[in-house]
């Protein structure tokens, strides 16, 4: 988890650097070009079929059970799949970067460019394809600190070379380029470390098993078809706006979306250890998965409202010192829509990764599937008479409604927490234990503007012993109060999710040899 967070803090830092000196040196319609295109070759990545979930999976499954012959047919089948999903990417991507640029409102001088760079994005994803199966193998062992120095490496890398290429003029080939060169790195460190990891699982065309991978895809069936309503959710705003308004009107857009995925990194950096923490407790047959639960929900809520708060409170002001005044109002106005829709959306991925790691996601299908296509209707229904800020609202209104509606249902269906514990541990706890941060933070927006970053950030951190403060007392229950404070001194404490006649010994001591998939 700490290794998460210290890639989330590089990465947020590295965003807000280098977001501003993109948006300038490209201009608001080549970023918007260069947002679509991202949007655009989004979709490629349902290629991955939800293999990747599946290979973490069934690795951190007969990890519990140290069986490697069983992982090596995962990992060996999976890798055939990848392959195929590979192949496709490449054919799909130079259809696509003949056939859609002509239909983006842009200069046409500039298409040829676009097409180039949809070619190698869909390279990109190829070559990301095939990385998948070595990641998914790392995540499975849950060796997260391992996998954070590769994205460590990835992202630093990255953001330099971003620099160097913009600095003799702006190129969307160029930049496609980057991401292209970063995936090949990652595809062969992912590699090295897994090999390092699991010696004893090779990979090898006979291992390929038929009915390893009908397992596989019965698992990841149910996971691509989640995934495919997530991107759709995700990437047909910036689609429905490059198409129906100016390309450049994707730039404020894209400016509040993109501060509102940074929070969202900060719940993947803690929904990210759930799938495997909850296929290997399930495992093993701990019993302590609803309390895993009900403790996540809680403990990411708790982490992010406060940044949730600061966009709701002083969003435009620091979309204004960051990217300039020109995006205050729909940059701003975007970010408190999407953050609003944040805010209560946070606990239902925390249930998701939970439920996906114990194969129980199937429950999910037709609130995904549903939730996406209401998106992708209300964004365009409300684009032509609200701009951006209705396409914003077409992702508020599902995402709340299944937030509120669907998901407490499905955490006391499958997880057995009722309703009344969801909702004090999803929403009523963090939202009292936030109310002094937010008071401080109107305080300072009301009587103390920042007239600089420094300044603002300087003021974010002066309130932030609020939401501590709040967190503490009303957010964080007697033994994670406890268990907080041996940690800072130092002390072993029992984890939160050992209860009482909890085996927490090495799960090979007590693994059960079972050789078929379940």
């Amino acid at each position: 988890m700490l290794a998460n967070w210290g890639v989330f803090s590089v990465t947020i830092v590295i965003g807000f650097t280098l977001s501003p000196y993109i948006v300038h040196h490209l201009g608001a319609t080549l970023y918007g070009a260069w947002v679509t295109v991202g949007a655009m070759i989004g979709y490629l990545g349902l290629l991955d079929l939800g293999i990747r979930g599946a290979v973490t999976r069934y690795i951190a499954h007969y990890e519990g059970r140290h069986e490697p012959g069983a992982q090596a047919r995962i990992a060996s089948s999976a890798l055939a799949l990848f392959s195929v999903g590979a192949a496709l990417a490449l054919a799909l991507g130079a259809i696509l970067a003949v056939v859609m640029p002509r239909y983006l409102d842009m200069p046409a001088a500039d298409r040829p460019e676009v097409g180039l760079a949809i070619a190698i994005a869909a390279a990109t994803v190829a070559v990301s394809l095939v990385g998948n199966v070595y990641g998914g193998m790392i995540v499975g062992l849950q060796r997260f600190t391992l996998l954070s120095r590769i994205e460590l490496l990835a992202e630093v890398g990255r953001a330099a070379a971003v620099v160097l290429v913009l600095a003799h003029g702006p190129s969307l080939p160029q930049l496609a380029a980057v991401h292209f060169s970063v995936a090949c790195v990652k595809l062969v460190l992912y590699r090295r470390t897994s090999r390092r990891l699991l010696p004893e699982v090779r990979m090898h065309p006979a291992f390929v098993d038929r009915d390893v991978v009908r397992r596989i895809l019965a698992f990841s069936g149910i996971s691509v078809i989640l995934q495919a309503a997530t991107m759709l959710a995700l990437y047909s705003d910036s689609l429905v706006i490059s198409v129906l308004l100016p390309i450049s009107a994707v730039t404020p857009f894209a400016i509040g979306a993109n501060l509102t995925e940074h929070a969202r990194s900060i719940l993947n950096s803690i929904s990210f250890p759930l799938m495997p923490l909850a296929s290997h407790a399930q495992a093993r047959d701990t019993g302590q998965l609803p309390l895993v639960a009900a403790r996540s929900v809680r403990l990411s809520g708790l982490v992010i409202l406060p940044v949730l708060a600061t966009f709701l409170i002083r969003g435009p002001t620091f979309i204004g010192l960051w990217m300039g005044p020109e995006y205050v109002r729909t940059g701003g106005n975007v970010l408190r829509i999407l953050a609003a829709t944040l805010c209560l959306s946070a606990s239902y991925q925390m249930l998701t990764s939970i439920l996906i790691g114990m194969h129980r996601h199937r429950v999910l299908v037709r609130a995904f599937v549903l939730e996406a296509l209401v998106n992708v209707v209300l964004s365009i229904a409300l684009v032509r008479p609200l701009g951006v800020e209705g396409v914003a609202l077409g992702t508020l209104i599902p995402q709340v409604v299944a937030a509120i509606a669907f998901a407490p249902l499905v955490a006391r269906r499958e997880l057995g927490i009722r309703y009344a514990e969801w909702t004090v541990a999803a929403w009523l706890r963090p939202a009292a234990a936030i109310l002094p941060f937010a008071a401080g933070s109107w305080l300072l927006e009301s009587l103390w503007p920042a007239p600089d970053l420094t300044t603002f950030f300087l003021q974010v951190a002066a309130a932030l012993p609020l939401a501590v403060l709040g967190a503490w007392v009303l957010g964080l229950a007697p033994e994670e109060r406890r268990i907080a404070l041996a940690t800072v001194r130092g002390h072993r404490v029992q984890p939160l999710d050992a209860g009482p006649g909890a085996d927490v010994r090495d799960p090979r001591v007590t693994a059960r040899a079972r050789p078929s998939l379940p």
